[in-house]
């Protein structure tokens, strides 16, 4: 069935697609749809809505470029009719309309609803337009008319058109592309220069693009330069990625067909880039004999492989077990980024040997200086240990040496008995010692000087000697004697001895007891009494100067630092 509508004194055919869906269309009829729309009724410079003056198919998109002569302008109105489906952001049914050639353009509006849009004036003498509709609810649609308006005072010169078209299995975008006077117009005229690259490779194949330069001359400002990464259509729907600030990402394609934008105002004109396209094949398998397999299911043009730039995703195949070394090199060497790569390895390993060189070198320092330390503690303990024993080995001789005085044997009745012996008086006894006061200056206890002097007192014999002491009054004190009174209590008994140390011990051990035997002088200068010896040797002791019945008894003990090697201990009646 057709059906027709007049406009004006033309008529028109159109088909009827009522109950028909665009995208079960094929391109010959989606087309035909769109015909009211992108070709409409050019000599009366009017076009409509798809079906119009029926409603509109579902699921259509229709695209319409309008050019007016250069030096023109484009005045856009809307008459008769104007109803699409209303909603918020005009997201389901929507005419759009862009201030320039391409979908990329300055956005004049987006409309819907059934409020007539205002008039509309282009800024140059090209306009975009772009119907859509969404699955469901038709209207009407619209209709609009346009004319070319004279520009006033325009003497600018036309641009030349900047669009460049790639092929091939492989190539490179770059601002080198575009020519000097480009970029002189874009100066001269302060116009911004907007660039395409239309890429297009086998068809069935799709693309990867990587970037091997980038540095825009404002980056991290959008509204004066940035590179835009479009698909199939150049439609902000069909937009893959847009940079502009100072870093890129590699992208891919769905079909055969992308497109490469760059945009740049006459300020920002500065900028570089580079770019790598590669076709590739989807495939886990590939035709190894026109073919390279790049490991991640996909297929390129053997050609491609060891050629210096890495086209595969994942850079297989530049790996130095494919291709020779001196290519390899040539790789790695032609790539500014493995050469940063390189320059940053190096240093961090060059950090890596400094920061270990000095812990090790802390280490050593500190090492030594415990070391040092050490020999100086170790040194003065060495000293400390040799003046103790200098000091306890003069203890030692002194202590001799008092001990050689206070064991000093005294002769009891006979001459013929030469030893001088040491008396010591358990309880209220008397010990008088011959003592040699070579080594005293003065009493330790304070008074007068120290006199060596024949014991004067009551009963001493004469080759007996004691040690006295004159006090300031004049009188004479017997230090090593006890003076007893006559007590109604019994004395106290005398505490034990104290144990002899050990190396003493060992030497009382090794004294023959049996064989050292000493009398004590029996002359005290208070207390005289006569002792007597009490061991088993008894009987074949002999002195003479002491009657037996005289004698009361004595202990002898051992003394290893004594002229005899002996002690005594006696005891007498009182």
């Amino acid at each position: 069935m057709e059906t027709y509508f007049i406009a004006g004194e033309n008529m028109t055919e159109a088909k009827n697609v009522s109950g028909f869906h665009a995208v079960q269309m094929n391109e010959t009829d989606q087309a035909r749809v769109c015909f009211n729309f992108t070709i409409g009724i050019s000599e009366r410079k009017e076009f409509y809505s798809p079906n119009y003056p029926r409603k509109y198919p579902n699921n259509t998109i229709c695209i319409k470029e309008i050019t007016a002569p250069y030096g023109y302008r484009i005045e856009l109105d809307f008459r008769d009719n104007f109803h699409l489906e209303e909603a918020n952001n005009c997201e389901y049914d929507y005419l759009e309309i862009r201030n320039g050639p391409h979908g990329y353009s300055d956005l004049l509006g987006r409309y819907c609803g059934s409020s007539f849009p205002p008039l509309l004036r282009s800024k140059d003498h090209r306009l975009w337009l772009k119907f859509s509709s969404d699955d469901s609810i038709e209207y009407l649609g619209f209709r609009a008319v346009y004319r070319f308006v004279s520009i006033k005072n325009f003497d600018r010169p036309p641009a030349e058109e900047c669009i460049f078209y790639k092929g091939g299995s492989d190539g490179f975008i770059s601002n080198k592309d575009i020519t000097e006077s480009m970029f002189n117009y874009s100066l001269k005229w302060n116009e911004p220069l907007d660039c395409t690259w239309f890429i297009e490779i086998y068809t069935g194949w799709k693309m990867y693009l990587t970037f091997q330069k980038y540095q825009l001359a404002q980056p991290n400002n959008c509204d004066l330069n940035y590179i835009d990464i479009y698909g199939e259509s150049l439609s902000v729907d069909a937009r893959l990625d847009r940079f502009c600030g100072t870093a890129t990402e590699p992208q891919r394609s769905n079909t055969n067909i992308m497109h490469v934008r760059y945009f740049a105002e006459s300020e920002a004109l500065d900028g570089s880039f580079t770019i790598l396209y590669t076709g590739f094949r989807e495939s886990e398998h590939c035709d190894e004999s026109v073919e390279f397999n790049c490991g991640d299911g996909t297929c390129i043009e053997k050609s491609l492989k060891c050629n210096g730039h890495f086209n595969c995703k994942y850079r297989y195949d530049e790996e130095d077990t494919i291709c020779s070394v001196g290519s390899s090199a040539s790789v790695v060497l032609s790539s500014e980024h493995m050469i940063i790569i390189l320059v940053v390895f190096f240093a961090l390993v060059f950090g890596m040997c400094l920061s270990i060189s000095i812990s090790c070198y802390n280490k050593i320092k500190e090492r030594k200086e415990v070391e040092r330390e050490y020999r100086q503690r170790r040194s003065k303990y060495v000293s400390m240990e040799k003046d103790l024993d200098e000091k306890v080995s003069s203890l030692d001789k002194n202590l001799g040496i008092l001990m050689t005085t206070q064991n000093t044997r005294i002769p009891v009745g006979s001459q013929k008995n030469n030893h001088k012996e040491t008396l010591e008086e358990e309880g209220d006894g008397c010990h008088v010692p011959e003592i040699y006061f070579s080594v005293f200056d003065k009493h330790p206890n304070g008074g007068s000087s120290v006199n060596r002097l024949e014991d004067h007192s009551p009963g001493s014999t004469p080759d007996s000697q004691v040690a006295i002491t004159v006090l300031p009054d004049g009188s004479q004190h017997y230090p090593f004697c006890s003076y007893h009174r006559v007590s109604e209590s019994p004395p106290l008994p005398s505490p034990p001895p104290p144990p002899l140390p050990h190396h003493l011990r060992k030497n009382r051990e090794e004294t023959d007891s049996a064989s050292c035997l000493v009398f004590v002088d029996s002359k005290c200068p208070k207390h005289n009494r006569p002792v007597a010896l009490r061991t088993h040797q008894l009987e074949d002791l002999e002195v003479p100067s002491f009657p037996q019945e005289m004698v009361t008894e004595a202990v002898v003990e051992l003394y290893p630092n004594s002229p005899g090697r002996c002690r005594y201990k006696y005891d007498h009646p009182t």
